[in-house]
Order: C-alpha cells, then sequence, then structure tokens
C-alpha cells in the first residue's frame, strides 16, 4: 500500500465515531473484508453487524480492510485498525452481500498477497471464509477463491464458527483437517 492509501486509512480510522469496545488481545485474528471502498462497506447494516460480532467476542480480536480508492496502487492491503497487512491475521472474512463484489474478490486476494486459488494456500496463508446475502444466493462463482462459506445469518453463525475455529486450534488440525471439519460442521468448503 502506497503512504498516500496509509494515509487515507488512518484518517478514516480516526474520524470513526466507535458504538462499541473492541475485544483485545485475543488468540485469533480475523481480518474483516469488504470486496469494494470504506464508503460501501461501512454503510452497509450486514457488514456493521457482522464487525460487532466479530470484534466482540472474546479471544479473538478483529481487524477490517477495504479496497483502497486507487485500486491500481501497489503494496499490501492494511488493516485500518493497526495498519498490519491482512495476510498476517488468521482468517480473512469476506462480506459479500452483491453479485457485482464476486468481481472484486480476486482483487482484494491478490492485493492482499495471497494465492488466488484456494488450492494453492498453505498453513502460513489465513483462513478465507465468506458469507453475506450474496453467499446465501449463489456462491458457486467464487467457490475456487474460498476456503469455507458460511451460509445463512451470520449472527447465528458467527458465534458458533468461532468457538470451531477455538476449538480447531486447541486440537491442532492442519488447514485441510479444518476444511474438512467445517463440512461436517454443516459448512462447505472449497
Amino acid at each position: 500500500m502506497s503512504w498516500n492509501q496509509s494515509a487515507a486509512s488512518r484518517e478514516l480510522f480516526a474520524k470513526e465515531t466507535p458504538l462499541f469496545t473492541p475485544a483485545r488481545g485475543g488468540r485469533t485474528g480475523v481480518c474483516l473484508a469488504y470486496p469494494n471502498r470504506y464508503a460501501l462497506g461501512m454503510g452497509n447494516l450486514g457488514f456493521q453487524a457482522v464487525y460487532r460480532i466479530l470484534a466482540t467476542t472474546p479471544g479473538h480480536y478483529c481487524e477490517r480492510v477495504f479496497l483502497p480508492e486507487d485500486s491500481a496502487g501497489s503494496g499490501p492491503l492494511l488493516t485500518l485498525e493497526s495498519q498490519r497487512p491482512a495476510s498476517e491475521l488468521d482468517v480473512l472474512a469476506l462480506s459479500i452481500s452483491f453479485e457485482t463484489d464476486y468481481l472484486n474478490v480476486p482483487l482484494l486476494l491478490e492485493r492482499a498477497g495471497l494465492p488466488l486459488w484456494s488450492r494453492e494456500r498453505d498453513e502460513r496463508s489465513p483462513l478465507v471464509i465468506a458469507g453475506g446475502s450474496a453467499i446465501f444466493l449463489n456462491p458457486e462463482p467464487i467457490a475456487d477463491f474460498v476456503d469455507i462459506f458460511l451460509i445463512g445469518e451470520g449472527e447465528e453463525l458467527l458465534p458458533e464458527f468461532l468457538t470451531f475455529l477455538e476449538s480447531a486450534r486447541q486440537l491442532g488440525w492442519s488447514r485441510a483437517e479444518l476444511c474438512e471439519r467445517a463440512q461436517r460442521f454443516g459448512l462447505p468448503s472449497a
């Protein structure tokens, strides 16, 4: 990310008025990503609800990332909260409300410095999950890019999924084992 993009992200974050106190110091870092610009993501009520759940669940912490205004810029996507590369967190959670944003998923993954295809990611890569109203209707267009889909109401699924992730961490599951067991949990995976 260029210095200008980093400065713009810090400025956006500084202007926000928090409506809740995020949890800090958790073991599992979730990068909540909206595959479009900040104004569209933060104007989305579904994104807001998911952010609150992820950011206030004890044992986890959540940071956000959006596509920069200048998508032609270079460098990794940095989170608003800590300016850390999105690829350094444990989970990259895509919140997708509109099918037109499917077109931005490959760009977001590329800018995050992650392999585009799910099958090419290894233990060092964050787990890429996706949910949202577009996913509920038709996840297939991005199935090759996503490790696990959360299909249904995020308010109900996310707490269960975070518990599932914590269990996987404690049991030392590999990425492949986690994705396989997610299917048994009722979550489609690539």
